[in-house]
């Protein structure tokens, strides 16, 4: 019986909870949460557990063997490295750190606890961005990608949009193509309070593969949207979680044979709609966690795939301010 404690019971922490309690063989031992109102709001998924206001309850409970964080970033670090410390296998919540001088305190902690260590990247996790993978060589040499994340009502504190949603589309980047190096940025962001956090921003990303990545993200838009789409010599695939039908599949050649003409005219075929099974990608996220605690694997989204995002982040962030 694998035994959790979970550190934040807010918006992401309350669906951890949620998986915990439905999941067989596991324990959710404790529960840590900066103010004690949440335990009332949740208590009937609570019942049972011990809640704290302490997450060194959770980290210095002997009987914990994992712990969860999913806490404001501006903490992960410093409760990722207690965790690892006091010996628990760690899940932590994206995005790993707020710059690369806290993400490289917590890579030397991993190496050192040689214990399980895995961002929550989802869409790596995501059942819909997993088809992509295994159908991706039948879009011949890739092109370009785009990434849309649009969304309104939750703005952090301590991070802005591009660090809150530019890390997931990094991730699915690092996942879906293996880049490792990025060459060429070029962006701008927009602060509307000068408050040092960004409320949109729009930047292209060239890789060594070679190819480029157009990223827009805000969180002042009142429509929501998330797509990605890859483009590629020979075909193009299109992700949008928001659509009835998510996954679209375009058999469209690019470059296209141009006319003789001053203008060419491209027909668009029907598209193919995947066939995806798709199951909630934080359940798979959890279980892929365990696996890996159990095997001694690395996860998909470790300390290795979280760093070279962080880096990304760090790289890309420079030029767009």
């Amino acid at each position: 019986m694998m035994k959790f404690g979970i550190i934040g019971c807010g918006y992401f922490g309350k669906n951890y909870v949620r998986i915990l309690r439905e999941m067989k063989d596991v324990q959710l031992v404790g529960v840590a949460n900066r103010t004690s109102a949440v335990f009332e709001k949740y208590k009937d998924l609570l019942t049972g557990v011990k809640t704290t206001i302490n997450p060194s309850d959770i980290i210095n409970d002997a009987s914990v063997d994992c712990v969860i964080i999913a806490t404001p970033p501006s903490t992960h670090c410093a409760l990722a490295i207690e965790a690892l410390s006091a010996g628990k296998h760690v899940l932590l919540e994206k995005p790993m750190c707020v710059n690369l001088a806290e993400a490289k305190l917590l890579k030397k902690a991993v190496s050192k606890s040689r214990k399980i260590f895995m961002t929550g990247h989802q869409y790596v996790y995501n059942d819909y961005v997993n088809f992509i993978l295994d159908n991706i060589a039948s879009l011949g040499k890739i092109k370009h990608v785009y990434a849309e994340h649009f969304y309104y009502g939750m703005q952090r504190n301590d991070v802005g949009c591009f660090l809150d949603a530019g890390t997931h589309m990094l991730s699915m980047i690092k996942y879906l193509f293996n880049a490792s190096k990025i060459t060429k940025v070029n962006g701008k962001s927009v602060y509307l309070e000068q408050d040092g956090r960004d409320d949109s921003t729009s930047c292209v990303v060239e890789f060594d593969k070679p190819f480029t990545a157009n990223l827009q993200m805000s969180w002042i838009s009142p429509v929501k949207s998330c797509k990605f789409m890859i483009v590629g010599s020979t075909g193009t695939m299109v992700f949008d979680e928001m659509a009835e039908y998510k996954l679209k599949m375009f058999e469209i050649s690019y470059p296209a044979v141009k006319s003789s003409g001053s203008t060419t005219f491209l027909s668009l075929p029907e598209p193919k709609i995947a066939n995806v099974i798709s199951r909630e990608p934080l359940k798979n996220q959890v279980f892929h966690f365990i696996d890996c605690i159990n095997s001694g694997k690395e996860p998909l989204t470790g300390i290795k795939h979280s760093y070279l995002v962080s880096e990304w982040i760090e790289k890309i962030a420079k030029k767009i301010r």
